[in-house]
């Protein structure tokens, strides 16, 4: 029974993450149902791989240097491990299917697909070694953390397809595995578990700023959709798309959007 319920409550967020950025952003992204289902399937194949990296890298055994040995987990054990993995998920599909990111928001949403894609593969592992306490725990903090991080990654990788420049490929890589390890640090380290509560600040952190870039591309989608002539112009991948007003009614709410 108590696996039974692991798993459910691993499977359940990926789910109900899914149906809130349906109906609170964008609705027109099951258009495209087949290209973001490969962007999903593509972050839960590269959790395995990172799963094992990781363990093999910790059987190596951290030392006993204190807070660098946490510093040593966190940003590069688990953070550089897991965003590399799910960079090369997104960069491989990206690099075949890109042609169909035919909006600025699609970059964001392939990005949040591969972190489900992973966070769903990665709870099912835990939940056949943990309890279902651990994955309730995981609901609130593992999950959203990698949808946090996909915004992020999703949004340098559109900045790439736009501009060209090597650097947003970097960025697109480098700042989720920042953003990743700050977090991780809060809870790894053994300092006090009075600084544990600065995960869930860096998660909040990274949401805020998820919102703003998701408003941004929201925003960027009617300068697009004004002018098709510019549109060839400034964004030469953007060939199609329709503006979907009535039904990102209730994402403009939420997001400050509405006129």
């Amino acid at each position: 029974m108590s696996v039974f319920a692991s798993l459910i409550i691993a499977i359940l967020p990926i789910f109900l993450v899914l149906g809130i950025y349906y109906l609170a952003v964008d609705r027109s992204w099951l258009k495209k149902k087949r290209t973001f289902l490969i962007f999903f399937l593509a972050g839960a194949i590269s959790s395995v791989p990172s799963y094992f990296t990781e363990a093999g890298l910790i059987s190596v055994g951290l030392y006993d240097w204190g807070f660098w040995s946490s510093l040593l987990e966190a940003f590069i054990y688990v953070s550089v491990t897991e965003e590399l993995y799910k960079w090369i998920a997104y960069y491989l599909i990206y690099r075949k299917w890109s042609s169909e990111l035919t909006r600025p928001i699609d970059y964001i949403t392939s990005g949040i697909l591969v972190g489900l894609g992973f966070a769903l593969t990665e709870n099912i592992m835990y939940a056949l070694l943990f309890d279902w306490q651990t994955m309730l725990v995981r609901l609130f903090t593992a999950v959203p953390a990698h949808v946090a991080f996909g915004i992020v990654m999703g949004y340098y990788f559109y900045k790439y397809s736009v501009r060209k420049k090597p650097k947003y490929l970097w960025w697109s890589f480098l700042i989720p595995v920042a953003l990743h390890g700050l977090y991780d640090i809060f809870i790894v380290q053994d300092i006090s578990d009075n600084l544990l509560p600065g995960a869930l600040v860096v998660l909040l952190g990274n949401y805020i700023w998820g919102v703003f870039l998701i408003k941004k591309l929201k925003r960027q989608q009617e300068v697009v959709a004004r002018s098709s002539v510019q549109s060839q112009a400034v964004f030469p991948n953007i060939d199609r798309y329709e503006v979907q007003e009535e039904e990102d009614y209730l994402g403009d709410i939420i997001l400050g959007e509405e006129e």
